[in-house]
């Protein structure tokens, strides 16, 4: 059994999304996981306009807060601070202080629509890029265009981009497409990150333990061990891992 899991993309984060909505909550969570075997979460709050704008200052000062009160409490969880910015074409010239990297690295955390067009994905990634950007696409179970062409997935991957795969969709896929899809890129080794996307205490909670053991019975400890636990190392240290 791994140990020492990484969460690099959750909302736990107190009152800035529809995930946690006050400091209870965000402490029942880190709680949670714990008990499941995390040690680090990267909170990555949405960043997604209209509706999840705050400023820059404010997502510190709940940050600042939240790690000073989990200090005390669970000294043992280490946190860090990120985003999960919802991509439209023009954010690098309207918006480019609203992107706030993970760890303050040059790696960002990427939601598209769940039926964009692959052409302009391929023309996000490619901007991003272009601007100094590492990027990490969230959660690549939830678009069609890589559901339904493995080939998709292969080349996003060799142009670096890192994939990130939520928890949930391997202990308990949406449905047949969902699970046929994370079985194939699990058994291809395809997937670079684990998370749990987390929003919740019920549904949506932190946990990554059973995911875990899925994909090291399915694959390998290695593999298991890089995709939950080192590849995420290394990301906050800024290194590459593609």
């Amino acid at each position: 059994m791994l140990e020492g899991f990484i969460d690099i993309h959750c909302h736990i984060l107190h009152g800035v999304d529809d995930g946690s909505k006050n400091l209870e909550m965000s402490e029942k969570m880190i709680q949670i996981a714990l008990d499941d075997g995390i040690i680090g979460l990267v909170l990555t709050p949405h960043i997604r306009a209209p509706r999840f704008m705050l400023a820059n200052e404010i997502v510190w000062e709940k940050f600042d807060e939240l790690r000073e009160d989990i200090r005390k409490k669970y000294p043992q969880i280490h946190l860090y601070l990120g985003g999960e910015f919802y991509y439209y074409s023009s954010i690098l010239e309207d918006s480019p202080q609203m992107i706030r990297t993970i760890n303050e690295t040059d790696y960002v955390l990427v939601e598209f629509s769940p039926v964009i067009a692959y052409d302009d994905m391929l023309r996000a990634f490619q901007k991003l890029k272009a601007n100094g950007y590492e990027v990490i696409l969230a959660h690549l179970e939830r678009y069609e265009v890589l559901r339904k062409n493995i080939d998709n997935v292969e080349h996003i991957k060799d142009m670096g981009i890192v994939l990130q795969m939520n928890a949930n969709t391997i202990v308990t896929p949406f449905d047949r497409e969902h699970k046929k899809f994370m079985k194939r890129i699990i058994k291809d080794e395809l997937v670079d990150l684990v998370a749990t996307d987390a929003h919740d205490l019920d549904t949506r909670k932190p946990c990554l333990s059973k995911a875990a053991s899925y994909v090291t019975k399915k694959t390998s400890d290695e593999y298991a061990n890089a995709i939950f636990v080192e590849n995420q190392l290394k990301i906050l240290k800024g290194k590459r891992i593609i």
